[in-house]
């Protein structure tokens, strides 16, 4: 049975796993202090012996949670399970975020590997593809399918921006900018330093930005396809962009369908690594960033040492640029399959995206229906 935990907010959510809804008289004489630390931490306390504990675990490819089986099954570590875990971001609560996208069911997992299932009042993304938290904690969701985005706040959830479609052809998906935006097919998202939103708007082959108050303006991109080149982002070719992520100066770093990754850098497109084009450009080549080969690049994110991590899905690896741009290693995975072990025969189907916590990463490979750890 999936234990539901109410999205209220953030903060409302902190109460609710911590006392499930009672306050005692311990909880009461601490109140102050327990505003003042994360779900997290508190669980920490609680649990001091049980955090991501890889103390007796080697360097290699790891089963975390998920069982295998296509379904959103709450539990613990492999008695859980994922249907499609598509993006995984930490949350405001140190909490890691997961999608599920078959189920459209949003997930949240401990580092002791407990999963539990996030429900709310609204309407439900039915395509849940990426994801944000805003610095108040409410959850922004792309619904690629509806063509839309969500925001959830203080348990209830809402359409954003776009036309969230109904069915078919129904006139939702396009391309606008402005009050009444449209967007076709949005997959990742995130928050830029500023408080805009982000957006990669896959089948219009943009990047848009939705401002705090839900103006929607294009940064990034033109009509028609040709061969894809540097220079001015609004006059630049974007082909199907899946992945976006910004870096500490508020950059746009993203990837797509033309299995290359570029940024923006003040209004300038820059190509980074792999081979920008929409044909005869795949392949898993290590070693100078722009001779480096990829296959459907995405879940880009950067780590603690400032190197660009990417979930190579179709090539089933995690690659790495370097800080420096110079240079795309392999940390992990080999041929697609499902395999644990050494990070140089570990086998992973369709990795999207990940998460660093304390030197070490976790992973949803998403075809297999699972998180995996990857310790480097």
């Amino acid at each position: 049975m999936k234990n539901h935990i109410y999205f209220h907010s953030i903060f409302a959510l902190f109460a609710i796993a911590c006392n499930n809804g009672d306050l005692d008289e311990k909880s009461i004489e601490s109140e102050t202090n327990q505003e003042e630390k994360t779900e997290q931490e508190e669980w920490i306390e609680e649990n001091p012996d049980s955090l991501l504990d890889i103390s007796e675990y080697a360097s290699g490819v790891y089963t975390f949670a998920g069982s295998g089986e296509y379904v959103s099954v709450d539990g613990i570590k492999e008695g859980a399970s994922f249907a499609d875990p598509i993006y995984m971001r930490e949350g405001p609560d140190g909490w890691m975020y997961i999608l599920d996208r078959m189920t459209g069911t949003i997930r949240r997992m401990s580092l002791d590997g407990t999963v539990e299932s996030i429900s709310f009042q609204g309407p439900q993304p039915r395509d849940a593809i990426g994801f944000d938290f805003a610095d108040n904690g409410d959850l922004y969701v792309a619904s690629s399918d509806e063509h839309c985005i969500y925001k959830i706040s203080q348990g209830v959830s809402s359409v954003f921006a776009g036309t969230c479609s109904v069915e078919g052809n129904d006139g939702a998906a396009g391309y606008e900018d402005g009050a009444q935006a449209k967007f076709y097919f949005p997959k990742e998202i995130v928050f830029d330093l500023d408080g805009n939103l982000i957006v990669a708007d896959a089948s219009n082959s943009r990047i848009r930005s939705i401002s705090p108050n839900g103006i929607t303006s294009t940064i990034a991109g033109v009509d028609g396809f040709g061969l894809i080149e540097d220079g001015p982002a609004l006059s630049s070719i974007v082909y199907f962009p899946i992945s976006v992520t910004i870096d500490e100066d508020n950059n746009i770093y993203f990837s797509g369908l033309d299995n290359c990754v570029r940024r923006i850098v003040d209004g300038e497109i820059e190509t980074l690594a792999g081979l920008c084009q929409n044909y005869s450009n795949v392949g898993t080549d290590d070693g100078a960033a722009l001779d480096s080969r990829f296959d459907l690049p995405r879940g880009l994110y950067f780590n603690s040492q400032d190197e660009l991590m990417i979930a190579d899905a179709s090539n089933s690896r995690i690659r790495i640029l370097s800080s420096d741009l110079s240079q795309v290693s392999t940390m992990a995975g080999t041929v697609s399959g499902f395999a644990d072990g050494a990070l140089e025969e570990a086998a992973f189907d369709y990795p999207s995206s990940m998460v660093e916590v304390d030197g070490v990463y976790l992973v949803t490979d998403s075809v297999n229906g699972r998180i995996r750890l990857v310790i480097p």
